[in-house]
């Protein structure tokens, strides 16, 4: 069966074919506006991002009218459920190849679903929390924060968020913020999660070389997407991912709505 429905789907292609038909005007309004520069690690790059997608919702534009302006697309067809979170990150110049590096040298870009106000429909995936070498396989992870994978996604990072409709019907832009890591709203308590999860992982992955835990499809670590068993209940876990849960991504988001 499919992953969109036939009724969702018929609309999404229609609904493409209209901003087609004003992609030239989408283009000449994009000319006016300052766009971040991929290339540059300045923070201001950031929240210049920040600035055009709050101008692009002001301007009556979408998050249909960005997928088909960096892919020509919606959509590739009725299974595609991913396209436009990929074609966000290309629009704004990010490189989406899974890598444990941020998107772009200025910061992470994230595209997320709300439900409500401030409400995620599920939670917002940061990164695994370990990485894996590519000839031997091994598992590492960092000893500090700082020199996490984590902490890189977080210093900067660019999150967007648009109103669910439907299933796969949802486009119309909401907010974007940058968050910024080591704010002190958030640093020490992040900071403590992750150190927490981090000695979780060390000892999950020490049962499984050892043969008493069974690596699973979803990952090595027991899934935590409420956040419940970490200290501060800022982060999670969802197939050996680091995530923002409902609760905090709530929290974070009302507090750069001030």
């Amino acid at each position: 069966m499919a992953r969109i429905k036939q009724n969702e789907y018929n609309i999404i292609l229609q609904e493409t074919n209209k901003r087609k038909a004003r992609s030239r005007e989408f283009k000449d309004f994009l000319k006016t506006q300052p766009f971040p520069d991929s290339d540059s690690n300045n923070i201001s790059e950031a929240y210049k991002a920040k600035a055009l997608m709050e101008a692009i919702r002001d301007e009556g534009f979408d998050i249909w009218d960005i997928a088909v302006q960096a892919k020509g697309y919606v959509v590739k067809n009725n299974n595609d459920t991913h396209s436009k979170n990929r074609a966000f990150e290309d629009f704004l110049g990010g490189i989406c190849n899974g890598k444990p590096e941020p998107d772009c040298p200025w910061g992470e870009i994230k595209l997320s679903q709300l439900v409500g106000a401030h409400k995620l429909e599920q939670v917002m995936t940061v990164g695994r929390i370990y990485k894996t070498d590519k000839e031997t396989g091994e598992r590492s992870i960092a000893d500090k924060f700082e020199d996490s994978s984590i902490y890189q996604k977080l210093k900067t990072c660019l999150i967007t968020t648009y109103l669910q409709q439907g299933k796969q019907l949802g486009k119309k832009i909401q907010n974007s913020f940058v968050f910024e890591v080591e704010n002190e709203e958030w640093f020490e308590r992040i900071k403590e999660d992750w150190e927490f999860y981090r000695e979780e992982f060390i000892e999950y992955d020490r049962l499984v070389r050892e043969g008493k835990r069974k690596k699973r499809p979803s990952g090595i670590m027991k899934s935590d997407t409420s956040g419940n068993r970490s200290p501060n209940g800022t982060l999670g876990i969802r197939s050996d991912g680091i995530i923002f849960n409902k609760k905090f991504f709530m929290e974070v988001s009302k507090y750069y709505d001030k």
